[in-house]
C-alpha cells in the first residue's frame, strides 16, 4: 500500500509537506496545461496554487496559474515592483475592492488581528500582512515597503 492512502502508516494527513501536498495534487488534478488567471495556454510553465493559503487537501482550493500569474496571486515583492500589469481590483484573482484597502487599513491601525481581518474579506493572512508592510496595494494604502 503507497503512502497516498489514508491507510497507510506514513499518512500524514494535512500536515504533509509542501512537495508532497503538489504531488498530491499533481496526481488528482493532472498537469496544468492553461492559466485561470490570464488565460493563456501557450506559455512555457504552468503550476498549481493553493488559493487560501492553508495548503490543505482540499481539491477545490488550488487554481491552475501560469509562473507569472502565480508569482503575482502570491505577492511576491521583487516581482510586482517589475510588473505593474495587474493591479488591485483589476487584476482578474483579486478578492479585495479598491474601497476595501482603507478600511484593512484602519483595522490594522486599531490593532485588529491580521488573522481576523483576512477571515472577515475571506482573504488569506498572508494577504493582510503584505498590505500591512507595503508589499501589495500600495497604490491605494499609500504604505511604503520598508
Amino acid at each position: 500500500m503507497k503512502a497516498t492512502s489514508e491507510k497507510h502508516w506514513a499518512w500524514r494527513g494535512d500536515k504533509v509537506g509542501y512537495s508532497a501536498l503538489h504531488g498530491w495534487v499533481r496526481r488528482r488534478l493532472g498537469i496544468p496545461r492553461f492559466c485561470e488567471g490570464c488565460g493563456s495556454e501557450n506559455k512555457k510553465k504552468y503550476e498549481w496554487a493553493n488559493i487560501s493559503g492553508e495548503y490543505k487537501r482540499d481539491i477545490n482550493d488550488w487554481i491552475r496559474l501560469c509562473t507569472s500569474c502565480h508569482r503575482i496571486f502570491d505577492g511576491v515583492p521583487w516581482f510586482l515592483e517589475i510588473r505593474e500589469v495587474y493591479k488591485g481590483e483589476d487584476h482578474k484573482l483579486s478578492k479585495l475592492k479598491n474601497s476595501d484597502i482603507p478600511l484593512i487599513v484602519n483595522m490594522l491601525k486599531e490593532g485588529l488581528f491580521q488573522r481576523d481581518i483576512a477571515k472577515k474579506f475571506g482573504v488569506a493572512q498572508n494577504v493582510i500582512f503584505n498590505i500591512k508592510h507595503g508589499r501589495s496595494w500600495t497604490h491605494i494604502s499609500g504604505i511604503k515597503s520598508y
